[in-house]
């Protein structure tokens, strides 16, 4: 293992995107979404959502 990624996808959005692109109505606080890794963190006061996904790099022997 060569380095935990805590923020490898960041992806912030409007609520009305969110909704478009899952289908799913969000909460404030954290949402699951079918197929995410991790949750969505929404505030409907900033009309606003996250998602940040973590990922491990790996180096592989050639």
């Amino acid at each position: 293992m060569v380095k935990v990624c805590p923020f490898a996808v960041t992806l912030a959005a409007s609520l009305a995107d969110w909704h478009d692109w899952t289908g799913v109505k969000l909460q404030d606080g954290e949402n699951f979404i079918p197929g995410g890794i991790a949750p969505v963190y929404a505030s409907t006061a900033y009309d606003t959502a996250t998602y940040v996904e973590p990922n491990v790099w790996l180096e592989h022997p050639m």
